[in-house]
């Protein structure tokens, strides 16, 4: 792949053996010029890309975008290019051993390349990014409603990953638990498989009543109408942060909820102090 910025080439190549791309020489412009009027020549690999200026909207000047080098790769080189440039992290079950580095900032321009980049890379950003919704006194529950709103059926139904910092009062009171109820049946109600929200860490913050009696009840209305229909669920980590809840019923409370959603890998923690402690961790055969 070549990139006309700070007048530097890149020259790419894919061992099939290991299944790794890698960057085996970055160039500046001009030496690159140099080697290829110079003995020997560089090594008789194609550089991926094109050099000729880029159009935002219309892809490649005078050349299609399916006649560019880049889109000779097979998809599966594309898709971690991709997600490369597009994704923080990667889902539960990623379809591909693809490993996405930490934060960096977000590339979603490259989307308006042209209309193949487009329709191979627009749900990269919902399915490889874990969206997070921590605000004071419950507004980052609605801040997400907010948000999934404001997208798209297709972009709302590929949200993989989320964190959500949700005070308990929101879930067992009749009068603000409509919120989180219809939040769970706007992520979890999908047909299709790879579909909906996969990965959910959800902490549970604030005052919470007779020792977490009403709230860590598997038939309680925000478990029974709301968390246990997120059917597309594969992991669920629970974060208790709250002073005098009952260990042992939060135990009791885990081992219920495994038993409902079976294939889903389930902890439970408990915070205190700003640390956090297991007391329970699911082992799925």
């Amino acid at each position: 792949m070549s990139s006309k910025e700070n007048n530097v080439a890149y020259l790419l190549s894919y061992n099939p053996s290991t299944g790794i791309l890698s960057v085996e020489d970055i160039l500046p412009g001009h030496m690159l010029n140099e080697q290829r009027d110079a003995e020997p020549q560089l090594p008789k690999r194609r550089l991926l890309g094109t050099s000729r200026s880029i159009n935002p909207r219309m892809g490649t000047d005078g050349v299609k975008p399916s006649q560019a080098l880049f889109f000779r790769l097979p998809s599966e080189l594309r898709l971690m290019v991709y997600i490369h440039l597009l994704g923080r992290c990667t889902p539960p079950e990623p379809a591909y051993d693809v490993h996405v580095s930490g934060r960096h900032q977000l590339t979603l321009d490259m989307l308006l390349v042209n209309r193949q980049i487009y329709t191979e890379a627009r749900l990269i950003p919902f399915r490889y990014n874990s969206f997070e919704f921590a605000k004071w006194n419950g507004t980052g529950l609605l801040f997400c409603q907010s948000f999934l709103r404001r997208l798209q059926d297709w972009q709302r139904k590929n949200v993989r990953s989320m964190n959500l910092d949700i005070p308990g009062t929101m879930l067992t009171s009749e009068a603000s638990s409509g919120r989180w109820l219809d939040l769970c049946g706007e992520l979890g109600c999908s047909e299709n498989k790879g579909e909906g929200l996969a990965k959910l860490r959800l902490t549970i913050s604030g005052c919470i009543m007779k020792c977490g009696q009403d709230t860590f009840n598997i038939k309680a209305t925000w478990i029974a109408r709301g968390l246990l229909q997120l059917s597309s669920l594969q992991s669920l980590e629970i974060i208790v942060n709250a002073t005098g809840i009952d260990r042992g019923l939060l135990t009791m409370f885990a081992d219920d909820l495994q038993h409902r959603l079976k294939e889903v890998k389930i902890v439970v923690k408990v915070g205190d102090r700003g640390r956090t402690s297991t007391v329970y961790l699911s082992v799925l055969c």
